[in-house]
């Protein structure tokens, strides 16, 4: 029996494809990655955008605060686009305001996405109540 040195065709050619199947696997988990870090990106970006509309809301004087529905802006925040709408309802009893804002965007694969914020204002200000 002959003593065997060194590898042969086939063993080398199974590490192959065993090595181009894991760097394969490794090359789509990398972009798999880079599109869920954008789309966390902007999801970030627009549960932001929708903060920052109702707590602008809540700074104004309740009575200033006019209901409306369909009141909208667009904002750009890196390379994506964010359009802002919002809805302001007066409810009673009892007495007090709710706000809805809805933040989209497309992403680069043309996928639409949105988020939707609900907040509400009562007519009594904290700030006036006896503890």
């Amino acid at each position: 029996m002959r003593q065997q040195k060194g590898f042969t065709l086939i063993e080398l050619m199974i590490t192959l494809i065993v090595l181009g199947a894991g760097i394969g696997a490794l090359a789509y988990l990398q972009a798999r990655l880079t599109t869920i870090t954008v789309y966390s990106s902007a999801e970030y970006d627009a549960i932001g955008l929708a903060s920052n509309k109702i707590a602008s809301l809540h700074g104004v004087a309740y009575d200033d605060i006019t209901a409306a529905i369909g009141l909208s802006d667009t904002t750009t925040v890196g390379n994506t686009v964010f359009t802002r709408l919002w809805t302001v309802v007066s409810q009673t009893s009892p007495t007090y305001k709710t706000i809805d804002v809805k933040v989209s965007w497309t992403d680069a694969d043309n996928n639409a996405h949105f988020i939707k914020l609900g907040s509400a204002i009562a007519k009594t200000s904290p700030a006036n109540a006896q503890l």
